[in-house]
């Protein structure tokens, strides 16, 4: 009876080493993840909270809201964060040519902000304006463009789905497939953004970190928290 007792007793025991053995990895992993992640937020170059988008005929607009860096510059080096509120108009097929700016009306939860669009340096046959400010993800937007020959009042509805993840979480997602990735990087800075599919009706987080020397790592996280591309 005393064997057994004791066999007991050590089979508890080595039960007991394995387990704690166990949540020792397990604890220290997410600690190492915790660390990398709070990194990665100190580090915020960009991150854009959401999405919505409307269409006309002529037209396909975009608004997206956010913080970014000030001033903003790719650096690697990430530099105090400032509110940001981006429209985007991009024409079907030649709707736009001729015009060098467009004028319109921003109208969110009823209140209107004349703004004037000016040519994307980066993709010139866009047209955008950066409106300096915060925009709740719950607010309601119409953007309406003034054209030489028509008024197009279009709303513009969330595009990620209501029960997407955060992009808060996102970049945990990211931080926890792309550590050693990410470490390899050095001094880094931080992208948090949205893109979408070809047919333009799916749309994806894309986490992005950027070193000094140019060097990338990204990954894309589906809104259902999905890793489904990466730089591995």
């Amino acid at each position: 009876m005393e064997k057994k007792s004791k066999k007991k007793k050590l089979a508890l025991f080595a039960t007991v080493a394995v387990v704690t053995l166990v949540l020792v990895f397990v604890v220290a992993g997410l600690m190492r993840n915790n660390n990398l992640h709070q990194l990665a937020l100190s580090n915020m170059a960009e991150a854009r909270f959401y999405m919505k988008q409307g269409e006309a005929p002529q037209v396909r607009v975009q608004f997206t809201s956010g913080m970014r860096e000030e001033p903003y510059n790719r650096d690697g080096i990430a530099q105090p964060n400032v509110p940001f509120a981006l429209v985007y108009v991009q024409p079907v097929g030649d709707s736009l040519t001729g015009y060098t700016e467009l004028n319109g009306t921003l109208r969110i939860n009823g209140e209107d902000t004349p703004v004037t669009l000016t040519r994307n340096e980066f993709r010139l046959q866009n047209f955008g304006v950066d409106l300096e400010r915060l925009v709740d993800r719950a607010a309601e937007v119409v953007f309406i463009l003034n054209l030489t020959d028509t008024v197009l009042t279009i709303p513009l509805r969330d595009m990620m789905p209501q029960d997407a993840i955060t992009w808060e979480r996102a970049l945990e997602i990211a931080v926890e497939g792309l550590y050693d990735e990410i470490r390899a990087l050095g001094t880094f800075e931080t992208y948090v953004k949205i893109i979408s599919d070809r047919t333009n009706t799916a749309v994806f987080w894309y986490i992005q970190f950027l070193n000094r020397e140019a060097q990338t790592v990204f990954a894309v996280i589906s809104p259902a928290g999905e890793l489904i591309g990466s730089t591995q």
